[in-house]
């Protein structure tokens, strides 16, 4: 028997109420509002809670982990200004959001339901907002103060639940750290790979290698799902420290507050980028596309265009040979120019979206973006009612589907099944040096490839898919 969603928000309501019971018997026992707040034991069995208890209707919550680090010389308001500071965060929550602490820290917690289809906009927009409010000056008897915060953040159901969730999100919180105070951080599995946490890299550091010539791009085939031949790669920036670890971009790219630098790098990845398809055409790969997933901060640089058009012409390729992917959440909350992305289009280059929501009933909003293709995730591809429907959809607008992180013949036949166009994974390759991708093409055995059509509109060179 089923669950219907008007029970699920009535379920939902119930656990809030029953937390703000919880709130209220604790703010008896003791004083000072830090210590009136339930611990983050009692926020893990809450949330294992609601999460249980609303199946099939699974919420997207994002958990923020909040450190504040206080003047020295305001030691002695520290509990006044503790106080004011959960007052400004309990006047940003909304009423199924909670507020807990760690019983062994001064470290603050949030929960905050967040839209499936955005969580990633959603959180980051939570943060912004929290951070601003806890930023300016707290007035006490012996004067103001200011108060340094981070912010760490992880989502169920995408990070895990109860104890991984925030645990999670203390990594991310303490990642956030190296880049300074007033920075806000969202978990990926990249900052725990490789003790990412102690070994992340400083603001100088990433300069330094940038500067250096220490990032390299390494590509992932794209291949044509029924056809068998390669369509293109996909660009993924690694860095090959001094140090010679080989770190991916999960690891070092997400900069917070230094959108310049962000900039920089992704300037130096698309010209790196157009350069070597110059260089597979020199080899024999003609009329192959390498896409760029490009972050928002970069798509909104009003200098993006010109630089764009000095590396096509500086590399005497065409726009065509680009693909830009651009992030749907930016799109949907109309942050990127419709001028910049009509002049890249104009320039040839193929613009499709990634991390397009498993319930996206309509793209109709795309079309007159210039938006050619759809991207869908390693999750959404393994998923067949989910592959389907967005395939489905993207067909209805003449868009092109590709799926990343395509890892078995499983997945793959199951693509072909629901009719997506392309695919890429390690079920084909792993991530490739420019060279070792044409060792690659020139050592496979396509002799035997079946229902494989020469197409000059594509690579001229035909693997096979098995």
């Amino acid at each position: 028997m089923g669950i219907s969603l008007f029970e699920v928000t009535a379920l939902s309501t119930c656990l809030a109420a029953a937390w703000s019971i919880y709130e209220h018997m604790l703010s008896k026992k003791s004083d000072g509002a830090m210590a009136k707040l339930p611990t983050q034991v009692a926020l893990a069995e809450h949330l294992a809670a609601v999460t249980q208890s609303v199946q099939p209707f699974v919420p997207h919550i994002a958990l923020l982990a909040i450190e504040h680090r206080l003047d020295p010389q305001a030691a002695p308001e520290n509990k006044l200004i503790t106080n004011q500071m959960i007052d400004r965060l309990r006047s940003r929550l909304a009423g199924r959001d909670h507020l807990a602490r760690d019983s062994e820290s001064s470290l603050l917690y949030i929960t905050h339901e967040v839209h499936p289809d955005a969580w990633l906009a959603d959180t980051q927009a939570l943060c912004n907002e929290l951070m601003e409010a806890l930023t300016p000056a707290y007035d006490c008897d012996s004067g103001s103060f200011g108060v340094g915060t981070s912010i760490g953040a992880s989502i169920y159901p995408i990070h895990g639940d109860g104890e991984h969730l925030i645990r999670k999100s203390v990594i991310a919180l303490n990642a956030g750290k190296r880049f300074g105070e007033g920075s806000s951080t969202i978990y990926s599995a990249g900052l725990e790979r490789g003790k990412a946490i102690a070994e992340s890299p400083t603001v100088p550091e990433l300069r330094d290698g940038l500067a250096n010539c220490e990032y390299a791009l390494y590509f992932a085939p794209t291949m044509h799902v029924i056809k068998g031949y390669m369509t293109g790669a996909d660009a993924l920036l690694r860095w090959k420290r001094s140090d010679g670890k080989l770190l991916p971009a999960s690891q070092f790219v997400e900069i917070p507050d230094h959108p310049t630098l962000t900039i920089e790098i992704w300037q130096w990845l698309i010209d790196e980028a157009c350069y070597n398809v110059a260089h597979l055409k020199r080899k024999g790969v003609p009329r192959m596309h390498v896409a760029v997933h490009v972050p928002q901060v970069v798509l909104q640089d009003k200098n993006l265009v010109a630089m764009v058009t000095r590396s096509l012409e500086r590399h005497r390729i065409d726009g065509e040979a680009l693909e830009f992917v651009i992030p749907e959440f930016a799109l949907q909350q109309k942050r990127i120019p419709k001028k910049a992305l009509g002049e890249l289009s104009i320039l040839g280059i193929r613009l499709t979206v990634s991390n397009v929501g498993n319930a996206a009933q309509s793209l109709d909003y795309l079309e007159e973006l210039s938006i050619t293709g759809i991207r869908l995730t390693g999750a959404q591809s393994r998923m067949e009612e989910v592959a389907v429907s967005l395939v489905r959809v993207a067909d209805q607008f003449s868009l092109e589907t590709t799926a990343e992180g395509v890892d078995s013949v499983a997945s793959l036949e199951h693509l072909r099944t629901c009719g997506c166009a392309h695919a890429q994974g390690k079920v084909f390759s792993r991530p490739l040096t420019v060279d070792a991708l044409i060792e690659f093409l020139r050592d496979f055995d396509y002799s035997t490839a079946t229902e494989t059509t020469q197409d000059t509109s594509h690579s001229n060179v035909h693997v096979l898919i098995t």
